[in-house]
């Protein structure tokens, strides 16, 4: 099974527009076609962004997709990764995608991740859902 990490502005979009594509991507991830990865500290953002008073997120929503990225998803230990992202606050999308072996890094930032990472495809959600192909 593919294993793929997805950035928090991915969990927003889908919930802000649950008919658009980072809601399919989150359609695949909880039909089991891929395996999520997941560090303390991706955690961590996932429920500072999903909770922060600005966004006014459904709370039943947000709930429910933090217990199943809690429940579901393969955990990863803290890792700094041997590259840099130019936002510092997308390291940890980076170093759990390495740690874990994911296949793909899911963000709708591609332009803060590296350009090229050995392994590792990082991807818009609308590249996922193309079929996957890398920048």
């Amino acid at each position: 099974m593919m294993r793929v990490v997805v950035d928090a502005n991915v969990l927003v979009s889908a919930i802000i527009n649950p008919v658009g594509v980072p809601a399919q991507v989150l359609d695949q991830v909880f039909a089991g076609a891929c395996e999520p990865l997941v560090s303390d500290a991706i955690l961590a953002e996932y429920t500072r962004v999903l909770q922060h008073p600005r966004l006014r997120l459904p709370p039943h929503l947000v709930e429910r997709m933090l217990q199943y990225f809690r429940r579901f998803s393969l955990p990863v230990p803290a890792a700094q990764p041997p590259y840099r992202c130019s936002d510092a606050d997308d390291t940890k999308f980076l170093a759990a995608a390495l740690a874990g072996d994911a296949a793909v890094l899911i963000t709708g930032n591609t332009r803060h991740f590296p350009k090229q990472v050995p392994g590792l495809r990082i991807l818009t959600p609308a590249e996922f859902m193309a079929g996957g192909s890398a920048r």
